[in-house]
């Protein structure tokens, strides 16, 4: 529902679209909704496996809220970490903090005024992207990992970093609405009697720990529901 891919909707769903912005405030100054916040990713590649102890970890920094191993996602094919260029590179993906993306949106806004005054959208730059963001991710990140990483993270041989205006759900007063027939846990919701799990921050009423956190508590949560449920089988 980005505001760039709603176009030729107005004219088939404008109800849709209509509700769509009503429900999640769409600011038209902005070209952004105001209840999803927005967040900064990067993916950065270094010459030599760091040899950290974790694969994904969240952290109270505040630049970077979740950082994650791409070789250590579930089901990774350890042949494909050595194809290429660098067979013993190593891939970070980097998610960032609301409060930092929202101070780089405001240095560089996702829309501009045009000759004619009215408001455009700015597409992602190159250039900005590579600079101020990625920097200061790769500083956090460089920072947090210090103390743990066994080898020099060297200069990476890799950056891509990446801008979503509309990220994640923010806080809010109640509880999000769910369907008959579901079963509400305190960090997940169940389909009773199907063994299916609804899980995810948006679960969680002006939770504290918003965001990637908040989905891995409601996940872990779910699991050890699920796991508990078959021991007792």
């Amino acid at each position: 529902w980005h505001p760039c891919c709603l176009r030729g909707l107005h004219k088939e769903c404008p109800k849709a679209v209509q509700w769509v912005r009503t429900t999640l405030r769409y600011d038209e100054e902005a070209r952004r909704f105001s209840s999803i916040a927005p967040l900064f990713t990067l993916m950065i590649g270094f010459e030599n496996k760091l040899q950290l102890p974790f694969a994904a970890a969240c952290s109270k920094d505040p630049v970077v809220q979740f950082m994650a191993c791409q070789s250590g996602r579930p089901f990774a094919d350890p042949k494909e970490e050595t194809k290429g260029k660098h067979p013993r590179a190593e891939c970070w993906v980097l998610v960032s903090t609301v409060n930092f993306a929202e101070k780089c949106l405001q240095q560089e806004t996702m829309s501009k005024k045009d000759e004619e005054g009215r408001m455009r959208y700015r597409p992602q730059e190159e250039i900005y992207l590579r600079s101020t963001p990625a920097e200061q991710m790769l500083v956090a990140f460089v920072k947090l990992t210090k103390k743990l990483c066994k080898v020099n993270c060297g200069k990476p041989i890799y950056m891509r970093c990446q801008r979503w205006g509309a990220a994640y759900p923010l806080s809010r007063d109640e509880e999000a609405k769910r369907g008959e027939g579901v079963v509400c846990h305190e960090n997940f919701w169940e389909l009773r009697g199907e063994n299916v799990f609804c899980i995810g921050d948006y679960i969680q009423p002006s939770a504290d720990a918003r965001h990637v956190e908040a989905s891995v508590q409601s996940a872990h949560a779910a699991s050890k529901h699920l796991i508990s449920k078959y021991q007792k089988e």
